[in-house]
């Protein structure tokens, strides 16, 4: 995991937070994905002090739409070994005890070291597998002990998670209408263009079938 997120980081830094600061365009990192956010943007990826393994709270020390539900101090289960600084820019979001950076944002982009995605179903895959399970007891922890405090918490995080994936996606579906916009309102032009270097109106039929259904980046490198 750790070379990975080190080829993403030098191969994609400046696009990164290209992309990150393009308005509207969003993006969610959740663990791993965290960590590949801000490798991507900068930041250093080493292990942790300890594993963080199982529930424990995090504590919000700045504001984001996506939290706006949240408390002050939340429960959340931790699966992790590795942690991540702060992108240079970004906004630290959370912390925990063992974690200086469990969320920030950049521009458009969330990124999250904690799991909000688990479902009960998810949880006893996980404690399925024998190298979870030896990584669980080895940080202290049981299976036991897990579903008793999945259970206790998941009631309060549930509505919190929809809240993140919620509008995260309807951020996504308003930037997809957006992008598309954008499109139809680059294909008017590309046409508009080839009209004028055509002559004027009466060439329209002159231009070859189906190319206003051509995307504008194709049309522009064409024979314009």
């Amino acid at each position: 995991m750790r070379s990975t997120t080190t080829s993403i980081r030098i191969k994609g830094r400046g696009q990164a937070r290209a992309g990150c600061g393009q308005c509207g365009q969003a993006g969610v990192g959740r663990v791993l994905g965290h960590q590949i956010i801000a490798t991507a943007l900068g930041a250093k990826l080493k292990s942790g002090d300890a594993p963080e393994i199982g529930f424990a709270p995090i504590k919000c020390i700045d504001k984001h739409d996506y939290f706006s539900m949240w408390n002050k101090t939340v429960d959340v289960l931790h699966w992790h070994n590795d942690v991540v600084s702060l992108p240079e820019g970004a906004q630290p979001l959370a912390r925990s005890a063992k974690t200086k950076v469990q969320a920030f944002r950049f521009g458009s982009a969330l990124g999250m070291q904690f799991h909000l995605e688990v479902t009960p179903t998810l949880l006893e895959e996980w404690l399925d597998e024998s190298s979870m399970v030896k990584d669980l007891k080895a940080a202290g922890g049981s299976k036991s002990q897990l579903r008793e405090a999945f259970a206790e918490y998941n009631p309060q995080l549930q509505p919190l998670a929809d809240q993140v994936f919620s509008s995260f996606a309807a951020r996504c579906n308003s930037y997809g209408q957006n992008l598309a916009q954008a499109q139809q309102a680059d294909r008017r032009c590309v046409r508009f263009r080839l009209l004028r270097s055509a002559g004027g109106d009466s060439q329209v039929a002159a231009l070859p079938a189906g190319l206003g259904d051509v995307p504008a980046t194709l049309v522009t490198y064409a024979d314009l």
